[in-house]
C-alpha cells in the first residue's frame, strides 16, 4: 500500500497509523511497517519503522538499508516499548538534514516519541541521489498465511486498508 509520491528527500517525511488485531493465533513471522523508499544512482534504499511478530507477541523496530552499498550492513534496532494487539499506534519517519555522512538522517518516532535515529554513512546510496520515490506501508510475511492469522488495519492519509 503506497502513496507513490516521489520528490526530494528533504520533503519526504511520512507517518501512518497501524493496528494489528488479536485473533489468538501466533502465525508465521511477519512485519508491517511504514516505509520510505529512495533511489540511489545504482539501486535503491529504504527506511522503515513498524511492528514485527515475536512468537505471537508484537514488537516494534526501525531499520534502514541501501542496496547500492553492500558493504553497509542492514541497520536494525528493536524498540524497547511494549505495544499490544488492537491498539492504534502512529509511526513516523522524519528526514533530517545533517552536515555529516550521507547529509541526511532518519529520525523514527512512535506515538510522537523519538525512539530511534540512523545516520547513513557517506555515499550510502551510491552517488548521493537524494530522491524518494515512494512512501507507504509494507506488509511482509515469512511463509504461508492461514485464514485465521491476525488482520492488519492501516490508516494512511485518511484511507483504511486491511
Amino acid at each position: 500500500m503506497g502513496l507513490g509520491s516521489g520528490g526530494p528527500i528533504e520533503m519526504s517525511s511520512s507517518q501512518v497509523d497501524l493496528l494489528v488485531a488479536d485473533t489468538g493465533y501466533a502465525g508465521p513471522w511477519y512485519s508491517v511497517q511504514l516505509q520510505l523508499n529512495g533511489l540511489g544512482t545504482t539501486r535503491s534504499w529504504y527506511a522503515q519503522i513498524g511492528y514485527h511478530s515475536e512468537d505471537g507477541h508484537l514488537g516494534v523496530h526501525c531499520q534502514a538499508y541501501s542496496y547500492s552499498s553492500p558493504d553497509t550492513c542492514l541497520f536494525w534496532q528493536n524498540i524497547e516499548r511494549p505495544v499490544g494487539f488492537d491498539e492504534w499506534h502512529t509511526f513516523k519517519i522524519e528526514v533530517v538534514s545533517t552536515g555529516e555522512g550521507w547529509q541526511y538522517a532518519f529520525r523514527y518516532l512512535l506515538d510522537g516519541e523519538d525512539v530511534c535515529h540512523y545516520q547513513p554513512p557517506d555515499r550510502w546510496d551510491g552517488d548521493n541521489s537524494y530522491n524518494a520515490f515512494q512512501r507507504g506501508v509494507e506488509i511482509w510475511v515469512d511463509g504461508y498465511v492461514p485464514s485465521e492469522s491476525p488482520p492488519i488495519q492501516v490508516l494512511l492519509d485518511n484511507h483504511y486498508g486491511y
